[in-house]
């Protein structure tokens, strides 16, 4: 059931002075300045935790919503406009959600089976081909939509490819079923989905890989099977409704890639053994939060942040608090006395990173102590 927890105390009056300058923009019901409504507003999402709603765009559309009643209200404070956002929240749940389809290119090479799989709530489906899936929906829309707006936002001239071509060429569908409440939610759920299923099987690929990068090479990710270029949105009927794009660039032509059986096979494994987690803290819920970093550090191809992920699954592992060593908890779970010397050098790595700065927004910049 979603809901607005309790505002932390020590966050109170950040969220009541963002609320303040949001509500000064106002003349009457218009605002003046709506760069600056979208940064407050996005501040305050951040530090307000609203369970039970996926996708962040339908977050923040409630606290946008919430700020317009309350600036329409004779009661401005901060007590107010948490009572109003509850009520937006209940009103948000009360929509019934639809089933929505939506279609995730996977740079996979085609296949004769079919690959099922139930995960995080979303029924996943992995076609063996573009014509199988053509079979069950109209995706001609689709692909032209593609063909027509991908090239605005390729990085490089060279990448202006008939991408329609490559993605039947060079990819399988990925249809994920999801019940929704808009078509935000829809995508949020299936990229929750498909993002562990690829690192599910980006695990089982790159398990004891070694790789080296050299200095005239174009930086590429760690991961095999990479983020779709853009996905397809349909909805109960399936009858096409829009596209959304995804915001990294890869050489989709270049990355075909051919599962085997036993990299199947494990990934079913791994979506039995983490289930569906019960409590924040319990072990499967650890393993799911360190397969999401493992995904974005495999994802990215920017060194730095995949190192940086990577440690991150180090200190989920040790339960870090920011109050005991990192280093002497894996110690004592792993009696080698090389990875003890390894964990030190990784954590000088690691604090190098972050005293040059690498992605502070992202990362804490607690210093690590071995």
């Amino acid at each position: 059931m979603a809901k607005v927890l309790k505002v932390e105390q020590k966050k109170e009056r950040l969220i009541a002075d963002y609320l303040a300058k949001t509500l000064a923009l106002f003349t009457g019901d218009s605002y003046q300045d709506g760069i600056a409504l979208i940064m407050y507003v996005e501040i305050i999402l951040k530090n307000i935790e609203i369970t039970g709603i996926a996708d962040e765009e339908s977050k923040f559309d409630i606290i946008q919503s919430s700020i317009f009643e309350i600036n329409r209200s004779s009661d401005k404070d901060l007590s107010n406009f948490v009572s109003v956002l509850n009520n937006q929240v209940e009103c948000f749940e009360a929509i019934k959600p639809t089933k929505h389809y939506v279609i995730i290119p996977v740079n996979i090479a085609e296949d004769k089976k079919t690959i099922r799989r139930a995960i995080l709530g979303a029924k996943l489906i992995l076609f063996p081909s573009w014509i199988e899936l053509a079979r069950v929906f109209n995706i001609t829309q689709f692909m032209n939509n593609i063909k027509r707006d991908f090239h605005l936002s390729a990085p490089y001239a060279s990448h202006k490819f008939e991408i329609d071509l490559d993605l039947m060429s060079h990819s399988v569908p990925l249809l994920a079923i999801v019940w929704a409440r808009s078509e935000n939610e829809a995508v949020e759920k299936a990229s929750r989905a498909s993002d562990l299923f690829r690192a599910l099987l980006n695990l089982a690929r790159q398990y004891l890989k070694y790789y080296e990068f050299w200095g005239n090479q174009r930086p590429k990710p760690l991961g095999d099977i990479l983020p779709p270029p853009a996905v397809g949105v349909f909805n109960s009927e399936r009858v096409f409704k829009t596209t959304y794009y995804g915001s990294s660039r890869y050489a989709y032509e270049y990355t075909s890639i051919d599962l085997k059986d036993i990299e199947i096979t494990q990934m079913h494994t791994l979506v039995r053994i983490i289930g569906k987690p019960s409590k924040p803290d319990d072990t499967r819920s650890i393993m799911l939060q360190a397969l999401k970093k493992y995904g974005q550090a495999l994802d990215t191809v920017e060194y730095r942040l995949a190192f940086l992920a990577l440690w991150q699954i180090i200190e989920l592992i040790a339960l870090d608090d920011g109050k005991t060593v990192v280093v002497s908890k894996i110690k004592n779970l792993i009696k080698d006395e090389t990875v003890e010397h390894l964990l030190n050098a990784l954590v000088k790595t690691r604090n190098s990173l972050v005293h040059q700065g690498a992605f502070p927004d992202l990362y804490s910049l607690n210093q690590v102590n071995g």
